[in-house]
């Protein structure tokens, strides 16, 4: 499907915890994985111990914590209507099957409190996927616009000449 467990996580805790359609959870994402990575990825559990010669233990990972990743909003969307596409492909097989181990808080219960349909028109065309669509481009129009404006500042500037400390 070409995600991974994480996100398929979190996509999952965003559609069914936070109650995201496809517009929620993408304005959500590009948000969010939009911002750059975190620089220290080992962080510690505790503060560390300057008299013991051993190392500290890291700090487990936070699942409701969603690190930016740097993506840009082409890729989100790329993300976002793919998990989509699979989910409404299969969703019909939720209805039918046993629920299984209960591991998430976004688990497939009984579904009988489950008032949603179980067959979905298809997403090519839908409007959350135009508007993201629409979204996309105006956020790389805006790119290009800034790439070309820093272009023209380039060329008319001349170079300074380096500051030189006495």
């Amino acid at each position: 499907m070409g995600m991974t467990y994480a996100e398929l996580s979190i996509f999952g805790r965003l559609r069914k915890v936070h109650k995201l359609g496809v517009w929620g959870m993408y304005e959500r994402l590009v948000h969010l994985w939009g911002q750059p990575a975190p620089v220290d990825t080992h962080t510690t559990a505790t503060e560390p111990d300057p008299s013991s010669s051993t190392p500290p233990e890291p700090a487990p990972p936070n699942p409701n914590k969603i690190e930016g990743r740097g993506l840009s909003a082409r890729a989100v969307y790329e993300k976002v209507r793919r998990f989509y596409y699979y989910f409404n492909v299969n969703r019909h097989k939720a209805t039918i099957l046993p629920p299984g181990l209960h591991l998430e808080e976004y688990s497939p219960e009984d579904n009988r409190y489950d008032l949603r349909p179980f067959l979905y028109p298809p997403m090519a065309g839908s409007w959350p996927i135009e508007k993201i669509e629409a979204h996309v481009q105006a956020l790389e129009e805006r790119e290009r616009k800034r790439e070309k404006e820093g272009e023209k500042k380039g060329e008319d500037e001349p170079e300074a000449a380096p500051a030189v400390r006495a």
